[in-house]
C-alpha cells in the first residue's frame, strides 16, 4: 500500500459513525478510488518516469540505441502504448513488461555467450596447430644435426681402422725380419759350437798321444795348457752364446706377446667394422623414418590447408552473424506488428484482471473495516471473467507465430542457413520496422 494512504489500526476503530467522521474516504468512494484520487506523480516519479529514447526504426548500429536498450528499454510498439496510458495502467503492467524484457535480454545474452565459446574453441585449435608445426620443425632440425654428426663419426672410425691396419702390417713385417735374423744367429752359433767340439776332440787325441810319449810330456803339458786356455775361451764363448740365446728367447717371447696384442687389436678392428656396418643399417633405417616423417608432414600440411580453406567461409559467416544479423533478428522480432498488438491486448487484459481483483480485495477491506456489505455492481468489470480472458491471451501469446520467425526457421532448416538469412536481411542499414 502506498505511504500516502492513511493506515487505521484495529484498536483505533470505533463505531461506524466515528469511522465516517474521522476517515478520509467519503462514503461513496472505495479504497481503490481513494488511492487513484490521491495518487501523485511526484511521489512515484522513480517508478513511472520514462527513461527510454528508442524510436521505431532504430537499429543496433548506433551505440546510443544499444546503451538505451541495455538500460531496460521496451520495444517501440510498447513505448507508444505506454505513452497513451495513464499512471494507473502503467503501474499494473510494470511487472509483466519487466519479465518480458528480462526474458528477451537473457536469450540474447545466451546466444552471444555460446558464440564466444565457439570462437574461443576455434582460437585454441588454431594455436594448437601452430604449436604442432613448430614442434615438427624443431624435430626436423634435430634429425638433420644428428645425421651430420653420424656421418662425421663414420669418417673418423674409417680413418682409425685404416691407421691401425697399417700399424699392424708394419709390426708384422718388423717381427718377420727379426725372426729371420734370429735364425741366422742361431745357425752361426751352432756351427761355432760344432767346430769347438771338433777342436776339443782333436785336442783329446793329441793329449793321449802326448801321454804315450814321455819325451814330449813338456810339450804336451804346454799344449795341454794351450788346450785348457782354448777350452776356457771356448767355455767363455759358449756362455756368451748361451746368454745371447737367452736374450733371443726373451726377445722372441716379447714379440709373441706383441703379436697377441696385435691380434687382439685386429679383433677389435673387426668388431668396430661390424659396429660400423650396424651403424650403417641404423642410418638406412633413420633415412627411411625421415622419408616417412616428411610424407606425414606433407600430409599434415595438405590437411591444414584444407581445414583453413574450409574454415574461411565459417569465419566470415560467424563474423557476419556477430556484427550484424543477430541484432537484425532481435530487432525484427521485437519490432513486429503482431507482437506489438498481442502484447498490447495482453497488457490491457492484465490491467482489467488486476483492476477486478483489486476491486474485490478493496471491497473485502472496506467490509472488514466499516462493517458493511459493499455493492460490487459498481465495479467496471462486474460480471466479466477477466481471469479467463487473461489466460486466453497468455495462451495466444505463448503460441504466437511471427512471419519473420517462420522465415528464420525455414532458413535454419536449409543446407546453408547463413545464405538464407542474408537473403532475408540483405541491406546493412535496413529499417527493421
Amino acid at each position: 500500500m502506498p505511504d500516502n494512504i492513511e493506515k487505521v489500526s484495529i484498536e483505533n476503530q470505533g463505531s461506524f459513525s466515528d469511522v465516517g467522521k474521522n476517515s478520509l474516504i467519503p462514503p461513496d468512494e472505495t479504497l481503490g478510488d481513494y488511492y487513484y484520487r490521491t495518487y501523485s506523480e511526484k511521489d512515484a516519479s522513480d517508478i513511472h518516469a520514462p527513461v527510454w529514447n528508442l524510436k521505431k526504426g532504430d537499429t543496433f548500429s548506433y551505440w546510443r540505441v544499444c546503451r538505451d536498450w541495455l538500460q531496460g528499454i521496451f520495444p517501440p510498439g510498447e513505448i507508444k502504448f505506454q505513452e497513451s496510458r495513464s499512471h494507473e495502467q502503467t503501474y499494473h503492467a510494470y511487472l509483466e513488461e519487466a519479465a518480458s524484457h528480462a526474458s528477451t535480454t537473457h536469450r540474447i545474452v545466451r546466444e552471444w555467450h555460446s558464440m564466444h565459446k565457439e570462437w574461443g574453441a576455434f582460437k585454441a585449435s588454431k594455436k594448437k596447430v601452430a604449436k604442432d608445426e613448430n614442434r615438427i620443425a624443431q624435430l626436423k632440425a634435430k634429425l638433420e644435426a644428428d645425421q651430420a654428426k653420424f656421418e662425421a663419426d663414420q669418417k673418423t672410425e674409417e680413418w682409425s681402422v685404416v691407421g691401425w691396419k697399417r700399424k699392424a702390417e708394419a709390426e708384422a713385417a718388423l717381427l718377420s725380419e727379426e725372426r729371420k735374423n734370429w735364425r741366422k744367429i742361431c745357425e752361426k752359433d751352432n756351427s761355432e759350437k760344432m767346430n769347438l767340439r771338433d777342436v776339443i776332440n782333436n785336442l783329446k787325441a793329441e793329449v793321449e798321444e802326448l801321454k804315450k810319449q814321455d819325451a814330449e810330456i813338456e810339450k804336451l803339458k804346454k799344449e795341454k795348457a794351450d788346450a785348457e786356455a782354448a777350452r776356457d775361451e771356448a767355455r767363455l764363448h759358449r756362455e756368451q752364446s748361451e746368454q745371447r740365446e737367452v736374450q733371443a728367447c726373451a726377445t722372441l717371447a716379447l714379440r709373441d706377446k706383441e703379436l697377441e696384442e696385435l691380434a687382439a687389436l685386429i679383433s677389435d678392428q673387426e668388431q668396430l667394422k661390424k659396429d660400423l656396418e650396424l651403424a650403417c643399417s641404423e642410418k638406412t633405417e633413420i633415412s627411411r623414418s625421415l622419408t616417412e616423417t616428411e610424407g606425414k608432414l606433407e600430409a599434415s600440411e595438405t590437411a591444414r590447408a584444407t581445414i583453413e580453406s574450409e574454415l574461411e567461409p565459417l569465419k566470415s559467416d560467424m563474423l557476419w552473424l556477430k556484427e550484424r544479423r543477430i541484432a537484425c533478428v532481435a530487432e525484427s522480432v521485437l519490432n513486429s506488428e503482431e507482437l506489438d498488438k498481442t502484447v498490447a491486448r495482453l497488457v490491457v487484459a492484465a490491467r482489467k484482471d488486476g483492476y477486478s481483483q483489486g476491486y474485490v480485495e478493496c471491497s473485502h477491506h472496506v467490509n472488514s473495516a466499516l462493517k458493511v456489505d459493499w455493492d460490487l455492481t459498481k465495479s467496471a468489470t462486474y460480471g466479466v471473467n477477466t481471469s479467463a480472458a487473461l489466460g486466453a491471451l497468455k495462451t495466444e501469446f505463448d503460441n504466437l507465430q511471427l512471419p519473420v520467425m517462420d522465415l528464420i526457421n525455414v532458413a535454419l532448416q536449409s543446407e546453408d542457413p547463413v545464405v538464407q538469412l542474408k537473403e532475408i536481411f540483405p541491406d546493412e542499414g535496413e529499417d527493421l520496422s
